[in-house]
């Protein structure tokens, strides 16, 4: 049977096809399908019934869902089918003979049992109809779509048949995906009737394996999208068809930050970075400044405890090194640049790829050797004042400063007696008297505008 005829039967026996009573026979124009559980599905098919697979031998058994042919009789002559029940015999239907003298019968849907073509002036064909059994199950039913993960599953396929092909079909995937996950070569066609061999729910004809009682085919969904994948195996000429699901969870990709998120240092010395790490074993960290310094480390927690201590050891001409405590390690993948006193962003992201978008920003500012002062929020460096007070200058002393604690408040007593040392050094005469002076002449002035 050539792969065209196995393509056009599968048309009739997967999902495509309506439904035809058990123990009838289907004639030209219709086609039928059985699902595991043996209720035939109503999917179109563009088929008519499809060639015939089998020769009808006296006395042979076949699969039920097969379609046999008998060419024993003339063209127009009326053949008729029964069921053998108990000693008796019924009949079921009449058998169309084509005008090359060929009598076609689909047994999908058919029950088992024992069945006769009769016809007038020819001998009585006998046969038996046995049911295919088909079970499939996916060990294990759960895989990752990472590359690095658990991707892989095998099919296992038990049946009470030898020798026998398959076709799967999912809702998930089209055949050309299901021909990579799966590793086969296979033949597509047209599930839904619309013309289209190429869209999910479409089938795939699997040309390079044939199956037998206890068989395997193993699967790889590294890359598949998160979800349940539903995949519905039909043998190719019999009603029979088994499914199974495998489960691609969502991959928590995990995360990774700092803690804390600024870090400060001076030139010459060693900082340690806290890197913290949630359900993922790397990290890339990228280290940069404005200036054009960048550095991309890659980060493992070889321990689980998700947390990696990073040492950043600076020197004051502008190298550095990185290393790790503890069992952690690192690699640097590259650095640019000169490492001087500034302020450099740190980004980190887990797995290995340092252009991927940072989950999580640190900053790390590097201070000159020698500067005294602290870090602002902002990471500016603010000198230290060498008070906790506020100067003053005191003018009355020809600008001699002095200081005051700033939670003292100058008394009457103090500022008289810097009144006092002003006028005993003999500088600017008292300012009590000059004081008078004028309040004398202001009173002066304002009697006279009365009066």
């Amino acid at each position: 049977m050539t792969v065209a005829q196995r393509t056009s039967a599968l048309l009739l026996v997967t999902i495509l096809v309506a439904s035809v009573p058990a123990g009838t026979a289907a004639l030209a124009g219709a086609a039928g399908a059985a699902d595991p559980s043996g209720t035939a599905s109503t999917h179109p098919t563009d088929a008519a019934t499809p060639a015939p697979d089998a020769e009808i031998e006296n006395g042979s058994g076949y699969w039920v869902g097969r379609t046999l042919s008998s060419d024993d009789y003339d063209a127009g002559a009326s053949v008729e089918l029964y069921r053998q029940d108990g000693d008796s015999w019924l009949f079921l239907t009449a058998v169309p003979v084509n005008d090359s003298g060929v009598a076609i019968v689909d047994t999908t849907g058919f029950e088992v049992g024992t069945y006769e073509l009769r016809s007038d002036g020819a001998s009585n064909l006998r046969f038996d109809l046995r049911q295919q059994s088909l079970a499939v199950t996916a060990e294990p039913s759960t895989v990752s779509s990472e590359p690095d993960g658990p991707s892989e599953t095998t099919f296992r396929i038990e049946s009470n048949r030898d020798a026998y092909q398959l076709a799967v079909v999912s809702d998930e995937l089209t055949p050309a995906e299901m021909q990579t996950t799966l590793g086969v070569e296979g033949v597509s066609y047209d599930v839904d009737g619309d013309g289209d061999t190429g869209e999910r729910s479409d089938g795939l004809v699997l040309t390079n394996r044939t199956f037998d009682t206890s068989s395997t085919l193993d699967a790889n969904f590294s890359g598949r999208k998160p979800g349940i994948y539903e995949l519905s195996f039909v043998v190719t000429d019999a009603s029979v068809r088994a499914s199974t699901n495998v489960s691609v969870p969502i991959v928590d990709p995990g995360t990774a930050g700092f803690e804390p998120s600024l870090y400060t240092a001076t030139e010459g010395e060693s900082v340690i970075i806290d890197v913290r790490i949630s359900n993922a074993e790397t990290a890339a960290v990228t280290i940069s400044s404005d200036a054009g310094y960048e550095a991309n480390l890659t980060l493992r927690d070889s321990d689980g405890d998700g947390e990696v201590l990073v040492s950043i050891d600076s020197t004051t001409n502008g190298t550095v090194s990185y290393t790790t405590r503890g069992p952690d390690s690192l690699t640097v993948d590259g650095a640019e640049g000169t490492f001087d006193p500034a302020e450099y962003r740190l980004d980190v992201r887990v797995g290995q790829d340092p252009t991927a978008p940072p989950q999580n920003v640190g900053r790390l500012v590097v201070e000159q050797t020698g500067t005294t002062g602290t870090t602002a929020t902002d990471g500016t460096a603010t000198a230290n004042p060498t008070t906790h007070g506020t100067t003053r200058t005191n003018t009355a002393t020809g600008g001699i400063p002095s200081t005051t604690p700033s939670d003292a408040t100058p008394s009457a007593e103090s500022a008289t007696t810097e009144l006092s040392q002003t006028t005993s050094d003999g500088g600017t005469p008292g300012f009590g008297v000059a004081v008078a002076a004028v309040g004398i002449v202001t009173i002066a002035l304002l009697g006279r505008r009365v009066y």
